[in-house]
């Protein structure tokens, strides 16, 4: 699930790649984005432990990326928050999970999902060159016991 520590740390990080390298401080990526100072501790506590920001010390310290923006995709951050999971559902302790008629189509959507934010780096978001591919989607999905249900989704949205 894309949690607000997820977002606040996304927003962190596109603040850090438009900074352009220079060290940013808690205080000022909390008054430049609106986060609690306290929870952008945690956050960059987080950020630093798997590799994406390096903490630089002195007066003009601060953070900055431990690598290009364009080398941080979007799903790195997902995951390493919550182990990939975008969709909690289905979930194999569920009491219904053994005869659920839609876990196959959370699971591809989880799939999809996971597929376009691992394309998507900070770089994309900052100079704004993220697609989003128009769904069209046929796929045979077998659900309980190799039953076939068909999945289509074809351009429902029409402007």
């Amino acid at each position: 699930m894309i949690t607000k520590e997820i977002r606040y740390a996304l927003r962190s990080l596109v603040y850090m790649a438009i900074v352009d390298g220079r060290p940013v401080t808690l205080e000022e990526v909390s008054k430049a984005e609106n986060i609690s100072k306290n929870f952008l501790r945690k956050i960059f506590h987080c950020l630093k432990h798997n590799g994406f920001v390096t903490s630089i010390r002195g007066k003009y310290g601060g953070y900055v990326l431990s690598r290009p923006p364009s080398e941080i995709y979007v799903y790195e951050i997902i995951a390493c928050h919550n182990e990939g999971v975008l969709v909690d559902c289905p979930n194999e302790d569920c009491v219904n999970y053994s005869h659920c008629h839609i876990k196959d189509f959370w699971n591809a959507l989880n799939e999809s999902f996971i597929k376009l934010l691992k394309r998507i780096t900070i770089a994309d978001i900052v100079d704004k060159t993220y697609t989003f591919p128009e769904i069209t989607l046929t796929d045979k999905l077998a659900t309980n016991n190799s039953q076939d249900s068909q999945l289509n989704i074809h351009n429902s949205i029409k402007e």
